[in-house]
Formats: structure tokens, C-alpha cells, sequence
């Protein structure tokens, strides 16, 4: 939702977090969604899931690899 404050984590199969992005959801994101360019510095082989979640911890999408 709009004001809504978000991150994209990619989580190793260690159970290890990293940040690969943020953004705040605008009123046209809310609408069309919001094209985000992000990285995260761990192995592809090591990464088990990627989460979208808010920055208090509200979970949105996950996919597990």
C-alpha cells in the first residue's frame, strides 16, 4: 500500500539475511507497482529464498529456490 516502507531481502540456505533493496511505495507504486533495482553480495548456489516484506517485518511475497 501507499506510504508502505519495503525490502527485499534474499536469505541464504544458512538461514543468513541480506539486503538487497528498499523503497517507499508511492501512490503510482501503490497503482502499478514499483520497478526496483537491487543486489545482494552472497553466492547465487548459496541463495535458498528472496522475501519482499515491510521493514517491520510484515511479510508480502516469498520465493523459496
Amino acid at each position: 500500500p501507499q506510504g508502505a516502507r519495503c525490502r527485499l531481502l534474499v536469505v541464504g540456505k544458512d538461514g543468513s539475511t541480506v539486503l538487497a533493496g528498499s523503497w517507499l511505495v508511492s501512490e503510482k507504486g501503490a497503482a502499478d507497482g514499483t520497478p526496483l533495482d537491487g543486489s545482494a553480495l552472497i553466492d547465487p548456489d548459496q541463495v535458498d529464498s528472496v522475501r519482499v516484506e515491510t521493514t517491520d517485518g510484515m511479510p508480502y511475497a516469498a520465493v523459496k529456490l
